[in-house]
């Protein structure tokens, strides 16, 4: 969940394009929103992504407003729309990568089994 190298800057890329996806609009430009809870919030949200905090909780959100934003706005190519809730679930569905705070926060753990001692029974 925590890929290193090529991989871990590959997801870090990712995360970038969906945090950059939630503020273009389906027409294609910058999405100015007169809504200031609205703009805070997509900005919340992208800024976490970006950071990749709560990774697979803000991608699953992310996910949810791009798709909010396809069905409520008229998109004349929707292929580059859905190309953002696309890249939502597939960074839900692998994580975030070595080059977040979640790395940080809760990175690989390793976990030491340690061998079990024959019991006795008395009966």
């Amino acid at each position: 969940m925590f890929p290193a190298g090529a991989p871990g800057c590959g997801m870090l890329i990712l995360r970038m394009g969906v945090a950059a996806s939630l503020h273009i609009a389906p027409s294609g430009q910058f999405a100015a929103n007169p809504n200031m809870l609205v703009f805070v919030a997509l900005a919340a949200l992208s800024g976490s992504l970006a950071l990749g905090l709560l990774t697979p909780l803000i991608s699953l959100l992310a996910g949810i407003v791009e798709v909010a934003l396809l069905v409520a706005g008229d998109s004349s190519v929707v292929v580059a729309v859905l190309l953002g809730p696309l890249d939502a679930a597939v960074l839900l569905l692998l994580g975030p990568g070595a080059y977040s705070l979640d790395a940080l926060l809760f990175g690989r753990r390793v976990v030491v089994l340690q061998p079990t001692r024959p019991t006795t029974e008395r009966r």
